[in-house]
């Protein structure tokens, strides 16, 4: 059996449900040699690995093979010939462990649960020191080492994503000429693209021939072409021949740590150096950016290099998702004199959406599913109580604008359930990404919400127990946001944010109310200690309990977010403030909207709370 990430749709187009996780195993096909079907997990909780790497390797230490975990740990490698192998991690930010050694026999499928503590490097015990002594192989000198295995490790599965993922890209590739001065811009196009290709739209040329002929050299026609290191240059036995290592500070950036290159001495080709800049704190590689040697033009080389930055996908894959490259533009007015520099040409691209199917199969030919945990925290660095197995759903995806494809950030994610009561609030990320969890099985809803743009709700969604479910909303984009550089070309219809919670203050309905100035100068904490300044709240329970009363009932308010009810008066505690833009306090139901008055039945009257999200913008869902 075979399912894509695009095979299922609701019926609403403005989402689609990219997959199904419960249902996904590891690529097993049919078997026609040795082969190990395995399960990383963690010591002592057994909670699966995600998205990790294990490497196989022989009697003599050689990789042999080389597989990624699924999304719950699970994972399948061949060998090529029977023999004695053994099994080692490589975890982005964790330290690596090696399996003991084990027969594969011929024919043979062999089962393995290999289980591994998970213990974090942090780079930042990393101490750079003045001298920064460029050493001939990344290997030399404890520190250099450490970090070059940390970049090895995601510029590895970079390589290996290019070579076994399919990945279906749009792209935005541009080209632009800049000021050889201020290099602002002064002219340029930008082209979309799209289509299906293995790994990373960005690569080079082999680390062999950019070694033997340079990075800079003449085609056929006697153009100047130009190339950067792609992952697999970077990871080339020749590239570390023909350059030295050192580590470097960075001058704006305090949480990142640097692994510089540069071309040893005997180099006389063009050439580059650059610096593999990773994160202190998670040891993930961010970017390298690189200027190219000995140029064949008489010009500073400060401006001629190039940029590359690196991303995980939600799913597993790395790509490159941004990077250009720059070189002069010349003239010679003079055949005597040397040419002058006329500006500099920029060529570059950028990702702006993907999708990655994900391919189902089973070597037992059917799947068993019971109390499958949600995915490991990715900082390998949660406590013991996080890292327990959760029995609910796991809805995660990305917000994204209709049509560009580009992230919305700051999008507000609500998790509805039956009566449009609020079960779980999140906010996407700058990439757009989010995530919630349910409290268990059930039908629920996502809602997604952001000033600017239309916002969506998805048809009810039935998840099972532990399952996980990618999907991805597309915004309708209405007014551009206040930081956008896309040219306003069409009339669109501004819709004021909070137009109700604007009308009832500005007519006196609303009592008690915070805009967003006037919840930063309150500088609360959270929602709770916020209401809690409301004329006649006092704050009720033991600190571990703490709650808010609005009147002499002393019980919780009822507390709606974005218009829904919530399922508890906890999210005041839970909800972070920096994500709201208003709240209204109503302390009793002669206060209350009728909207949001509580079914007469119900007793005592506790108040009500009313939470307007940083999304919040239009009430218009499609």
């Amino acid at each position: 059996m075979v399912r894509t990430g695009r095979s299922s749709r609701t019926n609403n187009s403005h989402w689609l449900i990219l997959a199904v996780g419960v249902l996904v195993c590891p690529p097993w096909a049919a078997v026609e040699a040795q082969q190990i079907e395995g399960e990383l997990v963690a010591q002592g909780s057994g909670r699966p690995v995600a998205y990790a790497f294990v490497v196989l390797r022989d009697s003599t230490g050689a990789e042999r093979g080389r597989a990624r975990t699924d999304a719950l740990g699970r994972f399948a490698l061949q060998a090529p010939e029977a023999g004695t192998y053994r099994l080692q991690t490589a975890i982005i930010g964790v330290k690596s462990q090696t399996s003991r050694p084990f027969v594969l026999g011929a024919d043979e499928i062999l089962p393995y649960r290999m289980e591994v503590v998970l213990l974090p490097i942090r780079l930042s015990a990393v101490v750079v020191t003045g001298e920064a002594r460029c050493r001939v192989t990344p290997d030399a000198g404890a520190a250099v080492a450490q970090v070059w295995e940390e970049a090895r490790k995601a510029l590895s599965a970079v390589s290996w994503s290019q070579r076994s993922d399919s990945l279906q890209y749009q792209i935005i590739h541009y080209t632009r000429r800049l000021n050889p001065g201020s290099l602002k811009p002064v002219g340029g196009r930008a082209t979309r693209a799209s289509g299906t290709t293995a790994g990373s739209p960005f690569a080079s040329a082999p680390a062999a021939e950019l070694s033997a002929t340079g990075y800079i050299r003449r085609n056929a026609d006697g153009a100047w072409e130009h190339f950067g290191p792609d992952a697999d240059v970077l990871l080339s036995e020749t590239f570390a021949n023909d350059h030295c290592f050192y580590l470097r500070e960075h001058r704006d950036e305090a949480e990142l740590v640097g692994l510089g290159f540069e071309p040893v001495r005997r180099r006389e080709l063009p050439d580059v150096r650059g610096v593999l800049w990773l994160s202190k704190e998670t040891a993930r590689l961010r970017y390298v950016d690189f200027e190219y040697t000995r140029l064949p033009w008489p010009v500073p080389t400060r401006h001629v290099g190039g940029h590359v930055e690196f991303e995980q996908l939600p799913t597993g894959p790395w790509i490159v998702s941004h990077w250009w490259l720059r070189m002069p533009v010349l003239v010679r007015r003079d055949p005597i004199r040397r040419p002058t520099l006329l500006g500099f040409h920029e060529t570059g691209g950028y990702v702006i959406q993907f999708q990655h199917d994900v391919a189902v199969a089973s070597s037992a030919g059917a799947v068993a599913v019971s109390d499958v945990p949600d995915e490991p925290d990715t900082e390998w660095h949660a406590s013991p109580d996080l890292m327990r197995p959760s029995p609910g759903p796991v809805l995660r995806g990305v917000a994204a604008e209709l049509g560009a494809g580009g992230p919305v950030a700051r999008a507000t994610v609500l998790l509805l359930g039956p009566s449009d009561s609020v079960h779980a609030v999140t906010q996407s990320t700058p990439q757009g990404w989010f995530e919630l969890t349910a409290p268990g099985p059930g039908l629920f809803r996502l809602q997604v919400s952001r000033w600017g743009y239309r916002g969506v709700s998805s048809e009810p969604l039935e998840v099972a127990r532990g399952q996980m479910v990618d999907l991805r909303a597309n915004l309708r984009y209405l007014v551009a946001p206040p930081d956008s550089a896309v040219p306003d070309t069409a009339p669109r219809r501004v819709v004021e944010p909070l137009a109700a919670f604007s009308q009832r203050r500005a007519s006196g309905i609303t009592l008690f109310s915070f805009n967003q100035s006037e919840i930063e100068e309150r500088a609360a904490e959270t929602l709770l200690a916020l209401v809690a300044t409301v004329h006649g709240a006092r704050v009720t329970g033991p600190p571990e309990q703490r709650s808010v009363a609005l009147n002499a009932s002393s019980c919780p308010p009822a507390v709606y977010i974005d218009g829904h009810p919530a399922v508890t008066w906890q999210f005041l505690r839970t909800l972070p403030i920096e994500w709201v833009a208003a709240v209204e306090v109503f302390r009793n139901a002669v206060e209350t909207p009728e909207a949001y008055l509580p079914p007469e039945e119900q007793t005592p009257d506790c108040g009500t709370v009313l939470v307007w999200t940083v999304g919040t913008g239009t009430r218009a869902y499609q």
